[in-house]
């Protein structure tokens, strides 16, 4: 029987060529009888950048031979057999710049593993059993560290702990329960083992469009890696899809760390008009969160290039995504779930602590869903889902910052779900300031978005999403919020302190939509959310009134965006998705002036009392 060798070689590859090597870099790490499974350890080494390494496993040498090839390179880490090539691993996922180890492991097929991660599994059928082996490594002089080898079993195919090296810092779902479930771990742990259409190479769970400039890096929240999205992509070209599988109806809970110095992306579900943008963070660490529910089936999750500045970079970790419930029933003996949905009218009383991290109420104007106990603690999101009607005014509490607003329904002559509204142009705030309310603007001078704090408003939607559903996401629970009353203040706006009904002392104000005003009342049930004037006064007044209304109107710009038109005491604010030009004459066909609107940007124009064409809407000005 004819001895049959196994060599490991690492060599330098140039255009695919083996470069010469001097004997002294060959070094025999075993001369040993391996069986037909084993397990070889690469010890720590760091590679230069542009010298990739070849590893070749092979039957024999000569005219008959038989080999496979494992490139590993600043492309990507191959398995080439004959013409078959198999992509590893993106090499920008590789961070060849720190010291590694490889593990090499036989049982019928070969699996190449980079720090406890597998990065690919190809069957190997040339190697036969019961036959003695030698094995050997060929070490390049570029390697910027020495590397050694390591027979770790002779015939044992012993697979290393598996590891993810992007573990969270802690504020991880998964800690409070073992029977938690991540959907999406991260996809820079999750290398993958086949290139896909061109310029994408598919992972494990994600695929990177390397034409868009997504790489990996060290720089990251926790762990050793992070999805790193540099400018250099198209405005409105996906740059990177994750494949899960969402199911039709069922809410899912999103979370992860953004950092963002001018690029600016959103984050989707393929097939849905259901989105959030992921603003420019000033290079600062920030948690997303939200809440998607999908229409139909869908199967992949998908971050979109929206523009960035020259030199942009947004870096991504921690993902999370957790399938929450659509019904309480749901719930059973669970401590802790990632969140549900309650329907309206429905009353939660579980039987024993419930810990949920995020809560969605549901009110349908003539039922609200409430938490009717102290069992059920709400640690992170909660969110409000309601029907509107156009222009009208809504007096709401919010129990955290306003994370975005979402409707479903049909406006504009188009069905939509789930898309994200903005402020300014499908929706105004105004807030209290004694004695009168004031109007809350969305962005500053420059375009860059405001947060909306946690407290109470006004809210008025546009007289075109009359009859859809709003879906108010809140980014954390905070009660303080809730009860903001000043002591030393007669009138105070505040909110329903709890999530269940709520009846306050004595004498109150509760807002009449009919009226547009508050009007002095006691003794009457809140709903959750619901906002009222609370007050400390001896005698006090039968009404507030909230001054004036928005008179919010919104169009559709010729260039198929949307257009915000705010009037207010002698002027007029106007703000657009997307960069467009629009005209005011007054009502006789004068022509007043044309302002160029950049996407976010508000415009402010003073304008004597009087009515005015903006667009084609006719607009009073006080």
């Amino acid at each position: 029987m004819r001895r049959t060798q196994i060599f490991l070689l690492f060599a330098l590859m140039t255009a695919g060529n083996l470069l010469s090597i001097v004997a002294q870099d060959i070094k025999v790490i075993s001369k040993d009888t391996l069986s037909s499974k084993f397990t070889i350890v690469i010890g720590d080494h760091t590679q230069k950048r542009g010298n990739p390494v070849t590893v070749i496993v092979c039957s024999q040498f000569g005219a008959n031979a038989r080999q496979a090839t494992i490139l590993l390179s600043e492309d990507a880490a191959r398995y080439v057999i004959g013409k078959d090539t198999t992509v590893l691993m993106l090499n920008s996922l590789q961070n060849p710049c720190r010291s590694t180890t490889w593990t090499l492991v036989r049982n019928t097929s070969l699996r190449l593993y980079r720090e406890g991660v597998l990065l690919g599994t190809v069957k190997e059928e040339t190697l036969k059993e019961n036959i003695e082996y030698g094995c050997r490594i060929i070490g390049p002089e570029e390697l910027l560290t020495p590397f050694d080898g390591n027979v770790v079993s002779k015939d044992e195919a012993i697979t290393p702990k598996e590891e993810q090296p992007g573990g969270d810092k802690g504020t991880a779902l998964t800690n409070y329960s073992d029977k938690l479930k991540n959907l999406a771990p991260d996809p820079c742990c999750n290398f993958g083992i086949k290139n896909g259409a061109t310029g994408v190479y598919t992972t494990a769970n994600a695929a990177f469009y390397a034409d868009a400039s997504v790489t990996c890096t060290t720089d990251a929240y926790s762990g050793s890696a992070a999805i790193l999205c540099k400018d250099g992509a198209d405005n409105g070209q996906t740059v990177l899809t994750q494949q899960l599988s969402f199911t039709s109806g069922n809410p899912y809970l999103i979370r992860f760390m953004a950092r963002s110095d001018g690029y600016r992306a959103r984050l989707y579900i393929e097939g849905e008009n259901n989105w959030i943008d992921i603003p420019d963070t000033g290079n600062k660490w920030k948690r997303i969160e939200c809440v998607f529910t999908p229409s139909s089936a869908r199967t992949a999750l998908s971050i979109l290039h929206l523009g960035s500045k020259t030199g942009a970079s947004l870096t991504l970790d921690d993902w999370e995504i957790y399938a929450a419930l659509s019904a309480t029933s749901k719930v059973g003996a669970n401590e802790y779930i990632a969140g549900v949905q309650l329907s309206s009218g429905q009353n939660w009383q579980p039987a024993h602590a419930v810990e949920s991290h995020w809560v969605g109420f549901r009110n349908s104007n003539t039922q609200s869903s409430t938490v009717d106990t102290d069992l059920v603690k709400v640690s992170g999101l909660t969110s409000l889902t309601m029907p509107v009607e156009g222009s009208k005014l809504y007096a709401l509490s919010f129990p955290g910052n306003l994370n975005g607003m979402h409707v479903t329904g049909n406006y504009d002559m188009a069905s939509h779900t789930n898309e994200q509204l903005i402020n300014g142009i499908d929706y105004v705030l105004q807030r209290y300031d004694y004695p009168r309310f004031e109007f809350l603007e969305s962005t500053d001078e420059e375009g860059n978005e405001l947060p909306t704090p946690a407290g109470c408003y006004i809210v008025q939607f546009v007289d075109n999403l009359d009859g859809t559903n709003v879906t108010l996401n809140f980014a954390q629970t905070d009660k303080g919020a809730y009860t903001s009353m000043n002591a030393n203040a007669e009138y105070s706006f505040v909110g329903n302190p709890t999530f269940n009904k709520y009846i306050p002392e004595g004498k109150f104000l509760r807002f009449e939509p009919a009226r547009r005003m508050f009007v002095l009342t006691r003794d009457e049930e809140l709903n959750p959310f619901e906002a009222y004037i609370a007050t400390t006064a001896t005698a006090p007044v039968a009404t507030i009134s909230t001054g004036y209304d928005t008179r919010l109107k919104r169009m559709l710009t010729p260039e198929g965006g949307r257009l915000g038109i705010s009037a207010k005491h002698g002027c007029v604010t106007l703000r657009a998705d997307i960069s467009t030009e629009v005209s005011i004459s007054s009502l006789t066909g004068q022509h007043v002036g044309s302002y160029v609107l950049q996407p976010g940007i508000p415009v402010s124009v003073a304008l004597p009392a009087g009515f005015y064409i903006i667009g084609n809407e006719k607009i009073f000005i006080r």
